[in-house]
């Protein structure tokens, strides 16, 4: 697969999301799939100050339950 920003495109309820890759990107039947967002402030380090990123809220987990050419549906485990 390309590297491709890999991004929810449409939230279905609270355990089913679509997400704006598909078969074409090489996703599979049963991938699996880490969501999160990103927080919008960067962490420093307390020591140096420098930035050591922004934190990422994991959102959820879960695999490919419906797979399409530019787009795929996920499912929770939980």
């Amino acid at each position: 697969m390309e590297n491709k920003e890999i991004r929810v495109a449409k939230v279905i309820s609270r355990t089913q999301v679509v997400l704006n890759v598909g078969s074409e990107n090489g996703i599979r039947d049963n991938s699996h799939f880490l969501v999160y967002s990103i927080g919008e402030e960067d962490i420093l380090d307390p020591v140096t100050g420098n930035s050591l990123g922004k934190l990422e809220y994991v959102k959820g987990d879960g695999h490919v339950i419906h797979l399409q050419e530019k787009i795929c549906t996920i499912e929770t485990y939980k």
